[in-house]
């Protein structure tokens, strides 16, 4: 007598998903990594993991305590650069490098390939979690031409928009095991410090991911509010968690923290009031035209963005845009704590004054999950439809 075949369950099913949209997302971000010529800001900071490299390698911790170079970011994510680097042979010298450059017509091209290799990595990472909560989400966010691009290259992108996910994730895996009082008593907790944990890294790479603390707040109050003081106390530790863990991941800031902090956000204050972003002219709306239009079709192209043709596999961010206007409701109601992220991040994209193209990552995975939404309303009409034209031939014969 034959045993009869078990089908896969829901979440294994979800898992290969995942593993095979996160191969495809490293696919894509591996051959743009390879074969996109060198981007603006890609010199800056591969000569920052390089300086920290080399102050690695002779064990010079107060080169990387007092290292004044490019102070307007944290230093976490160019730390990971430069461990990144320890297998390589070390740089000796950077020559002067032009963007807009073939990757393999630089000097030290292996090593900057290594720290793209990174960027793809940590971009198919956070392809990898986003499936785990839709896998069409993750298909999007792996064929996203911005989310593409900008976990290719050596910028600082990828890992806080990969830690920023993580925080939102752990953050809400923290507050239903709390209201649930799921499994060990102090399951909910664990989460909470994973989630400060993956907070702090997020604005230690970079100030403007720390955005989604904003919305993880928020979430949390509008999710929890049957339960205001147990919230509000666990948010207030989550919060001086995340604001611990910056601190210890940015080493720039340990000799004189807030000294050296406010000095660095005031730079980023004063460049987003300064002469370069006003010279560029970007109106307020610009991050809706970096979400609607993919970059081989953006005005301006190819000197707003360098890339070759046929360096995106399918270039569907028009489409993404349509069906995440359409999922916006179902968002709010399936999944309010993404909804809040989408919302107060592009509040935030649309104030700022700065707007570059690379900004939008900071609301690139709650946008594609929004997306998923919409194309699942989509369908689910369709179907309905079908159903009913089925139903009515039936009667008619």
């Amino acid at each position: 007598m034959h045993q009869p075949i078990k089908r896969p369950s829901l979440r294994l099913k979800k898992t290969t998903w995942a593993i095979l949209i996160s191969v495809l997302a490293l696919s894509l971000r591996l051959y743009m990594a390879y074969t996109g010529p060198i981007e603006f800001d890609e010199p800056t900071y591969f000569t920052a993991a390089v300086q920290y490299n080399s102050a690695i390698r002779g064990l010079h911790a107060s080169l990387i305590l007092n290292s004044a170079y490019n102070i307007e970011h944290p230093q976490f994510y160019k730390l990971v650069y430069a461990l990144g680097l320890l297998p390589a042979k070390p740089v000796l010298k950077i020559d002067h490098i032009n963007a807009g450059t073939d990757l393999i017509n630089v000097t030290n091209w292996h090593q900057m390939l290594i720290l793209r290799i990174i960027s793809a990595l940590l971009g198919a990472l956070a392809v990898f979690l986003l499936c785990l909560i839709h896998p069409l989400a993750g298909l999007f966010l792996a064929l996203d031409t911005f989310g593409i691009k900008y976990t290719s290259l050596i910028y600082l992108e990828a890992l806080p928009a990969l830690t920023s996910l993580a925080a939102m994730i752990a953050a809400i895996k923290s507050l239903q095991a709390y209201q649930n009082n799921a499994g060990s008593r102090w399951k909910w907790a664990g989460w909470l410090v994973l989630s400060a944990l993956a907070m702090g890294m997020s604005a230690a790479s970079k100030y403007v991911y720390g955005v989604v603390a904003i919305a993880i707040v928020i979430a949390m109050i509008v999710q929890g509010w049957k339960q205001k003081l147990p919230i509000l106390l666990g948010l207030v530790g989550w919060g001086v968690l995340s604001v611990a863990f910056f601190f210890i991941l940015d080493p720039v800031l340990w000799h004189a923290p807030l000294a050296r902090l406010a000095a660095s956000l005031q730079y980023n204050l004063s460049y987003s009031a300064g002469q370069h972003v006003r010279e560029v002219g970007y109106p307020f709306w610009q991050p809706v035209q970096w979400l609607l239009l993919s970059i081989p079709q953006q005005p301006g192209s190819p000197t707003a963005f360098f890339f070759h043709p046929g360096s995106f596999l399918l270039p569907i961010d028009s489409l993404i845009f349509i069906l995440a206007l359409v999922g916006l409701p179902a968002c709010y109601l399936k999944n309010k704590p993404m909804f809040i992220w989408l919302v107060v991040g592009l509040a935030f994209l649309l104030l700022w004054n700065t707007k570059w193209p690379q900004y939008i990552l900071i609301i690139l995975a709650p946008f594609c999950l929004t997306a998923a939404y919409g194309f699942d309303f989509i369908w689910g009409k369709l179907l309905q439809l079908y159903r009913k034209m089925a139903g009515r031939n039936k009667l008619a014969l």
